[in-house]
C-alpha cells in the first residue's frame, strides 16, 4: 500500500513540473548600405541548438521595434531579420535566464 502511494505521489509531482527547454546561444550577421538607414541584423540560433534562444533588440531609450512585446523566441533553424538603427544592440538570455547584450565583432 505504501508502496502504491508513494508511486501515485511522485508520478504526481513529475507531471506538475514545467518542462525544461534548454536555453541556446545566438549567432548574428549584419550589413549596412548606404541607400538604407541603420543596418539589417540577422539572428539565429548557434550550430546544434537543441531548445530555444530569446532575443530582444535594445537601445539606449529602451524602446525595441515590433514592441510590444519585442521579444523573439527562435528555436531551431529559426532566423529572424530586422533593420534597426544603427546604434541598437541585441541581447540575448544565458542560461542563468539574465539578460546579456550580444558583444558583436566589427571588421
Amino acid at each position: 500500500m505504501r508502496l502504491l502511494i508513494t508511486l501515485l505521489l511522485a508520478s504526481a509531482l513529475s507531471a506538475a513540473a514545467p518542462a525544461y527547454t534548454p536555453t541556446c546561444t545566438i549567432r548574428i550577421s549584419t550589413s549596412t548600405s548606404r541607400y538604407l538607414p541603420g543596418r539589417l541584423v540577422t539572428v539565429q540560433t548557434a550550430q546544434g541548438c537543441q531548445g530555444a534562444a530569446s532575443v530582444r533588440f535594445a537601445s539606449r531609450t529602451g524602446t525595441q521595434p515590433d514592441a510590444p512585446p519585442g521579444l523573439f523566441t527562435l528555436r531551431p533553424g529559426d532566423r529572424l531579420t530586422r533593420r534597426v538603427p544603427t546604434d541598437w544592440w541585441i541581447e540575448w538570455r544565458d542560461k542563468g535566464l539574465r539578460w546579456v547584450r550580444y558583444a558583436e565583432r566589427t571588421p
